[in-house]
């Protein structure tokens, strides 16, 4: 599992560190990318 913590968040960016393997982290951006590509949806 990975361990993230929010460093740095405004209305139109966050900036996020990510702690784990390599295959986790990119797992969890592209979570992230889903979230945020499904929201821009509407």
């Amino acid at each position: 599992m990975y361990d993230g913590q929010t460093l740095d968040a405004d209305p139109e960016t966050i900036t996020v560190q990510l702690t784990g393997d390599e295959q986790e982290i990119d797992d969890a951006i592209d979570g992230f990318h889903s979230s945020v590509s499904s929201k821009s949806r509407g």
